[in-house]
């Protein structure tokens, strides 16, 4: 019997596209982190500038300063009370990574600055890829290859 082959045995069974709905299953909490985040700095999925800005100077001004907003002065970052950000959640299927909040505002916010405020930007899931995805799968194969 050779070295290779439980290792042979092993990768012929393994399915690829299960592996990676799991681990995105099991950090999709730190997805939202990652929404989140984008979201604090004012950004959308499409890695632009959430817009419209702010009509009101003084609330722009209120929001940098007296609720040390992240995000550049007068472009929206969404956060107010805190609700929909609270309130996103990830759901993994076997096709797609869908994001979205279970907030009353969603919708109006959605409709206001488009359905790409609940999708991560290219650089934003590259940083998760990183940081998150890739360390976890790591461990994983670790795991089911019992390698030290």
């Amino acid at each position: 019997m050779s070295i290779l082959e439980p290792l042979i045995s092993k990768l012929t069974r393994f399915n690829l596209r299960s592996f990676v709905v799991y681990i995105l299953e099991e950090t999709k909490s730190e997805i939202e982190d990652y929404q989140i985040d984008q979201l604090r700095f004012g950004f959308d999925g499409t890695g632009k500038l959430i817009s419209p800005e702010y009509r009101s100077d003084e609330y722009a001004a209120f929001k940098k300063t007296v609720l040390n907003g992240q995000a550049p002065l007068g472009t929206p970052d969404l956060k107010l009370t805190g609700s929909f950000q609270d309130k996103i959640m990830a759901r993994i299927t076997q096709q797609f990574l869908e994001i979205t909040s279970m907030d009353i505002k969603t919708p109006d916010l959605e409709a206001k600055y488009g359905e790409d405020i609940l999708k991560l930007s290219d650089s934003t899931f590259i940083r998760y890829f990183k940081d998150v995805f890739l360390p976890y799968a790591k461990d994983e194969l670790k795991l089911i290859f019992n390698i030290k």
